[in-house]
């Protein structure tokens, strides 16, 4: 097959500047890669922002940039999440993933100072063609072999972005077993991830989200759960505290009660809009962290 159908952002904009092309050539990838087949892929908040063009820089919150606070370069196949099939290799990728039930990293890491936080690069689907077409080409080593799992593929790739993000907010925090961790926004993808993750780890898990959702979040392994929609909240934030881990992601008028109920020697850490940006930006280090 020598084109494959692919939704391609040919610019910053809303959702006309997605155009589905029937004719895109098929990647081959290069030494250490893989291609792979896509099976599914998910949709998830930055998709919408890097099409948008919403993340804006440090100096500038409003720039209309990619992910990375860089200009895209277009056409741009978009989509970060994606699970599929490992069909061809390129030289020198091992040979054990060829034909292999794979779920695809979507970040780009670069070399730093710290081996357990590298910089981020870049984003699959922003600095790089991503999930949205019949194949992509990355790296074999951030291809993970899922062949085994009892998930199916549309499920498997609703994780990375979500579950990623989540990851890295919980380990910028060092968030220990025992330890009381406030979640907001905890019905979202990341932040139901983050009450997952947080539980699994043994932390005790108090989440923020609406009366609709308060049962799931209960399941998914918050201990107690404070309903924004019913509850005067800051009167239920301060009954709840202090916490020696506070995992934001909705930010805005509620930041200032967080802070209130963070402990002595507590950890925020926050992948929130940005200040001066509407709701649907978001800080584009995804792993922002203050002590108190």
């Amino acid at each position: 097959m020598a084109t494959m159908l692919a939704a391609v952002l040919v610019a910053h904009g809303g959702p006309e500047a997605l155009e589905v092309r029937h004719a895109l050539p098929v990647p081959r990838p290069a030494a250490g890669q893989v291609r792979v087949e896509v099976a599914a892929a998910g949709v998830n908040n930055t998709d919408l922002w890097t099409r948008e063009g919403a993340y804006g820089t440090a100096d500038d919150p409003g720039a209309v940039v990619g992910w990375q606070g860089v200009p895209i370069t277009f056409p741009r196949v978009q989509g970060g999440d994606a699970v599929g099939r490992v069909v061809e290799l390129g030289e020198g990728a091992p040979e054990e993933l060829l034909g292999r039930r794979v779920l695809v990293d979507p970040i780009t890491y670069g070399q730093g100072d710290d081996p357990d936080q590298p910089p981020i690069e870049g984003v699959l689907g922003s600095e790089e063609d991503g999930a949205f077409a019949e194949y992509l080409c990355v790296p074999a080593d951030r291809v993970h072999d899922v062949t085994d799992s009892p998930l199916s593929d549309e499920q498997l790739a609703c994780l990375p972005i979500a579950y990623g993000t989540a990851t890295g907010m919980l380990e910028r925090a060092h968030l220990g077993t025992g330890e009381r961790v406030l979640v907001t926004g905890a019905s979202g993808g990341v932040g139901i991830a983050l009450v997952q993750l947080a539980a699994a780890r043994g932390a005790q898990v108090v989440a923020v989200t609406n009366r609709r959702n308060a049962a799931a979040v209960r399941r998914a392994g918050a201990c107690k759960v404070l309903v924004r929609d019913v509850d005067p909240l800051d009167a239920e934030l301060a009954a709840a505290g202090p916490f020696a881990v506070i995992a934001d992601v909705v930010g805005g008028p509620s930041f200032s009660a967080l802070l209130a109920v963070l402990g002595t020697g507590g950890r925020l850490v926050t992948a929130a809009p940005s200040p001066g940006r509407s709701s649907r930006s978001t800080c584009a280090c995804c792993t922002c962290s203050d002590e108190r």
